[in-house]
């Protein structure tokens, strides 16, 4: 992986979750996720991106079906 025109050790990392995102909890969990990718693996929290993604339960698939229609039973 390419980060910042070379080749060195980094990280892409992504958190999805249906409505458990707040800004708040996200700076919690950014700062928790880049100490432990530096302690465990030696990268700098300069070399790696953390995206937090809250879809719509219409966008996110389980067992054939979406959240949305699993939470209307």
């Amino acid at each position: 992986m390419s980060f910042s025109g070379t080749m060195d050790p980094a990280y892409q990392c992504t958190i999805i979750s249906l409505g458990n995102l707040t800004s708040e909890a996200n700076v919690e969990y950014s700062k928790v996720l880049s100490e432990h990718f530096e302690k465990t693996l030696g990268v700098s929290n300069e070399r790696g991106y953390i995206t937090f993604i809250d879809p719509k339960r219409t966008h996110l698939g389980y067992k054939g079906t979406t959240f949305a229609q699993i939470f209307k039973k």
